[in-house]
């Protein structure tokens, strides 16, 4: 594919060098030609991969479920289930051991980074008289 592509390549740019005489639009019009020419061959090329679409759509039920009156669905009563899920987990955060633990220790963390800020207060004072 190489070889030809090659020689055909060869044959286009020897055509505009022979018709066109600007430089510039030679470039030019020699990238159009050659990026068309490799992209046909790039595609002309590739895997034949028509045999995809037959598993893909095997993949999918396209049949249609049964009708019926729409208005079944409107007298289904939901109140049974109006009723909350997370209250009751809210109270299990609350009396979680390990939870409390890391609350406990939070408020560990404050009053000694506050003890700790305190002190460094007083010692700048006391460098400062």
């Amino acid at each position: 594919m190489e070889v030809d592509l090659d020689i055909k390549v060869a044959a286009i740019e020897k055509a505009i060098q022979s018709k066109v005489s600007n430089e510039m639009q030679r470039v030019s019009l020699t990238l159009d030609v050659i990026n068309e020419v490799v992209s046909r061959e790039m595609t002309a090329k590739q895997a034949d991969i028509s045999s995809y679409f037959d598993t893909n759509a095997a993949l999918f039920d396209t049949r249609q479920l049964p009708g019926g009156d729409p208005a079944f669905f409107l007298q289904a009563s939901l109140a049974s289930y109006n009723k909350t899920i997370y209250a009751t987990q809210a109270n299990i955060v609350g009396t979680d051991p390990l939870v409390q633990h890391q609350i406990k220790m939070i408020e560990a963390k404050k009053k000694t980074s506050d003890a700790y800020r305190k002190l460094m207060e007083k010692i700048n004072a006391r460098s400062n008289q």
